[in-house]
């Protein structure tokens, strides 16, 4: 089930809140949404957010994200990011878009386990990992010789791949500790 990239990212900033981070800038913010989705592709072989990921120059990133918190800059979100929503009258206004009661179930484990993972990083050190070697964003780079053309998707079946393999890497591991003790 593809969920609202903004609504992802929304939770993450809750996630924020409560963790006491104070340094959810808006790449950071990119780079957890853009983990989870990929854990996700890994696990359920579905995507987690309703658009495509690109290759910009530091790292992947969502378009509606980068949109909607452009203004931010560099600095710490300290509020909900807007989404375009449809009045009854026709003229759309920008409101917070924020994860329903279902999607909230379906996803949140998944959103904390990423925020224990991934929280504690800053924003360039999460780009500084989409940045190595055979990483989806990598590949891609690479393949247009390091010039990335604007809107350059990065091939869902890439990510889904990358972190398939980084979970067998974590599987073999947790079973060979295992075999250990």
């Amino acid at each position: 089930m593809a969920i609202s990239a903004i609504a992802i990212a929304n939770a993450f900033i809750d996630l924020g809140k409560e963790n006491g981070c104070t340094d959810l800038t808006p790449m950071k913010l990119q780079k957890l949404v853009y983990f989870a989705h990929g854990w996700n592709l890994a696990v359920s072989d579905e995507s987690l957010i309703d658009e495509q990921v690109e290759a910009w120059q530091y790292g992947p990133v969502v378009g509606s994200i980068y949109h909607a918190a452009k203004m931010f800059g560099n600095s710490s979100i300290s509020q909900y990011l807007l989404a375009p929503a449809m009045c009854s009258n026709g003229i759309p206004s920008w409101q917070p878009k924020l994860l329903s009661s279902s999607e909230r179930s379906a996803v949140m484990p998944l959103l904390n386990w990423i925020w224990s993972q991934y929280g504690r990083f800053t924003g360039v050190a999460l780009s500084n990992m989409t940045h190595e070697e055979n990483t989806p964003w990598k590949i891609t780079v690479d393949t247009h010789g390091g010039n990335i053309p604007r809107n350059t998707d990065i091939d869902i079946e890439i990510i889904r791949n990358h972190f398939k393999m980084e979970l067998a890497q974590a599987q073999a591991l947790i079973g060979a500790a295992t075999r250990v003790e």
